[in-house]
């Protein structure tokens, strides 16, 4: 495999290699770092080729792969420089090809977003996420539009997004990349700034926004926050994962710019680290003004916020203080998720509020919070019960880990005295020294047998799964307890890379779905961290449900729509773990299936298709077959996944690979049909009954062990909206 330039190639290899890629790119060479300093061209006539100009062997260090487009003589091109090593001596692929007029308008028009006219957030996860460069990366938040939408509705909102986006754009340089990142979000990336233009730009911005005029509503103000950070040779996504670190500082107050140039104290201090929550600015700083001296401070003006600063910190909070009654998502709301996930039980949670009614207060208890406090604050009391919580918390750590010690000191020295004492006595008979060491085998055998006696409890729709044990991953590709089998495998196919994982599960409860966060929210959080949030074993994407607001949408039980679209096959997963499709379905048609197994219960529903493999028949997929909402069309190679039942609560996940590099060129739905029979001819005994393609492109996610295991190419797990995933009910 040819992923990057810790590949070691010999001569032949690499002419074999060059003559490959040509197939592809009319101008390919293969050059030494000699070559790069004196040959600093590539081929274009009259025209020195920016990428070579501008790059050099320890600027790809760290990279898989460096993409522009050139400009010469009135024709575009696309040149493209691979990092790898020929007889142990460090070398680039460079390719060069035209591109068309059609060509470069369909790029255009498919990475633009349509209200604000810059970059969408389809061209930031394709080509800007994984970029390595030099760089200044911000984030800007406009500051509570939601209200402003919901005031002055939806029109205005979009005029305002317009405006600011312009306005962005007069803040910035020419050269800079400006994307549409969510709603209100926008990512500037502005290669090759120096640290103090990049300051001053980002005040610009922020200046530019609030100066900004709405068509129809003079009279109203916008502000934005913006978290802004300087980037060498790192990607573009891990910019943008501390920018949004230092937007959640910004978010203190409304229209601050917070750059790494004043980075935030807190971090390099050793102060307890605090987030406050309440959507009262007041509030905030009074509860900040009394515990700032003694304790970092962070905040969120929202529900929302308050839970992606949880996920994004973690270990690193000490406490949080949460207001009850908020906007959208409420203090309980908030509470109730981090109970769901386990999370309160090593992160204290304070309750405030001006209501302190017994319901309240038990309510507050009852869903995990450690402490209710009380409005108008009493800045003792707070400092108290903020110290003493955090240090009962700290001190319950460290017995907890203190107990740990002395338990397996304690076995350990259990095993010894059994050894001496067998010891001792088969000095004096050596029938009996050897009878204790022969009890005490069997004693471990019969130990050793008990957990496979254990219960294993279906879990209930709304009952959260309990984490996995470490020792029954017994390999990277293997995980195995009474309740739950994973074999991952891999493969090649269409010049293409491809993993797959067959599972088998004790009871249907063992297949489970999990949002982000609610239904409509438009939060997307790391397929990995919504894997390990959830104690999933093995976790894929499911169908991206908050992208779009229609299809047949069933979650755990619960029915959020009944909007099917006949571009999108329908996949159903009923009480007893088996799958179900309906083809190009309607509303009718989904009626009318009920009706036809009123046994049956949809706990799950996906919407994205096609069914590739149904009844046992494989459907002879073609370039025509289908072309769905995302323009995932047969004719197009894309990263694909798909979902299989080989047997009763016995399935197989397939996933390949997208054009990542020259490595894995992606599959078309006939490719990847193929490949799915390939799957099966490794299978022992197992026949795909049904297979169903389930989202695909940059979606495309498998988490294994918390590790995405899916792409060779590209680690990084994107955000999801939603997952499908696998748990174990085995306990001993």
């Amino acid at each position: 495999m040819l992923n990057n330039h810790e590949v070691n190639l010999t001569d032949e290899e690499a002419a074999a290699e060059v003559a490959r890629v040509a197939k592809t790119y009319p101008v390919v060479r293969l050059l030494s770092a000699d070559q790069i300093k004196s040959e600093p061209n590539c081929l274009l006539a009259g025209d020195r080729c920016p990428c070579l100009r501008q790059s050099s062997l320890e600027a790809l260090a760290g990279s898989d792969d460096v993409s522009e487009q050139l400009l010469n003589d009135g024709t575009e091109y696309r040149a493209r420089l691979r990092p790898l090593k020929v007889e142990g001596e460090p070398h680039v692929l460079l390719m060069v090809r035209p591109i068309d007029e059609q060509e470069a308008a369909e790029e255009d028009l498919v990475y633009t977003d349509v209200l604000t006219s810059v970059r969408n957030r389809r061209y930031y996860e394709e080509k800007l996420r994984g970029a390595r460069m030099n760089a200044g990366v911000a984030m800007i938040d406009l500051d509570d539009f939601r209200a402003f939408n919901d005031t002055c509705g939806r029109h205005a909102g979009d005029l305002a997004l317009g405006a600011v986006a312009t306005a962005i754009r007069s803040g910035i340089r020419s050269t800079d990349e400006l994307v549409r990142y969510g709603c209100d979000k926008f990512v500037a990336v502005m290669p090759d700034i120096p640290s103090d233009d990049f300051a001053r730009r980002l005040r610009q911005v922020s200046d530019a926004v609030h100066s900004t005029v709405i068509p129809g509503h003079e009279c109203v103000s916008l502000t934005a926050c913006v978290g802004g950070v300087l980037i060498h040779g790192e990607t573009v996504d891990e910019g943008v994962g501390r920018a949004v670190q230092l937007l959640s500082r910004a978010k203190a107050k409304a229209g601050t710019v917070v750059t790494d140039g004043d980075f935030i104290e807190a971090f390099q201090s050793e102060k307890p680290l605090v987030l406050i929550v309440d959507d009262s600015e007041m509030n905030r700083a009074i509860l900040n003004e009394m515990l700032k001296d003694e304790y970092c401070i962070l905040e969120a003006d929202n529900g929302r916020t308050a839970l992606d600063m949880v996920d994004r910190y973690g270990d690193e909070l000490s406490l949080v203080l949460l207001d009850i009654v908020m906007p959208g998502v409420s203090g309980f709301e908030v509470l109730a998720d981090l109970s769901r996930r386990s999370v309160v039980d090593n992160l204290p949670v304070i309750m405030i509020s001006s209501e302190d009614s017994d319901d309240m207060v038990l309510r507050a208890y009852e869903l995990g919070a450690s402490d209710y406090i009380s409005r108008p604050f009493d800045a003792r009391v707070v400092r108290r019960r903020v110290s003493n919580t955090i240090r009962l918390y700290a001190k319950q750590r460290r017995l907890t880990s203190l107990l740990s010690q002395q338990y397996n000191e304690r076995v350990k020295n259990s095993r010894m005295l059994i050894d001496i004492m067998a010891g001792v006595m088969e000095l004096r008979n050596g029938e009996s020294g050897r009878h204790v060491t022969n009890i005490e085998k069997l004693t471990e055998l019969l130990l050793g047998c008990l957990p496979a006696l254990a219960e294993m409890k279906p879990l209930a729709l709304d009952e959260a799964a309990q984490p996995p044990q470490e020792q029954y991953y017994t390999s990277d590709t293997h995980y195995e307890d009474p309740s739950l089998t994973v074999d991952i495998g891999e493969g090649r196919i269409h010049e293409t890379n491809y993993v797959y994982a067959v599972i088998k599960i004790a009871d249907p409860s063992q297949i489970r779905t999990a949002m982000a966060y609610k239904y409509n929210s438009s939060r997307t959080v790391p397929g990995e961290t919504m894997a390990t949030a959830n104690n999933a074993v093995l976790a894929i994407n499911a169908d991206y449900h908050n992208y779009y607001d229609y299809g047949y949408l069933v979650r755990q039980g619960v029915e959020y729509r009944m909007r099917p679209r006949k571009e999108w096959d329908v996949l159903m997963i009923d009480q007893h773990g088996d799958l179900h499709v309906i083809i190009e379905p309607t509303k009718k048609k989904v009626e009318d299936w009920h009706a036809a197994n009123p046994d049956l219960t949809v706990v799950n529903s996906f919407n994205f298709g096609p069914v590739i493999k149904i009844d046992g028949e494989w459907r002879r997929m073609h370039q025509d077959t289908v072309q769905n909402f995302f323009q995932i069309a047969g004719a197009k190679q894309y990263a694909r996944m798909a979902v299989c039942q080989l047997d009763t609560l016995t399935y197989l996940i397939v996933s390949c690979e997208s054009v990542l590099d020259e490595n894995s060129s992606g599959m078309t739905l006939k490719e990847f049909e193929e490949c799915l029979q390939e799957v099966e001819g490794k299978l022992d005994g197992y026949e795909i009954k049904l297979a169903y393609n389930i989202d695909g492109g940059g979606s495309t996610t498998m988490v294994f062990h918390n590790k995405k295991i899916n792409s060779l190419t590209n680690p990084k797990v994107r955000d999801l909206s939603d997952i499908l995933y696998f748990v174990s009910i085995y306990s001993e």
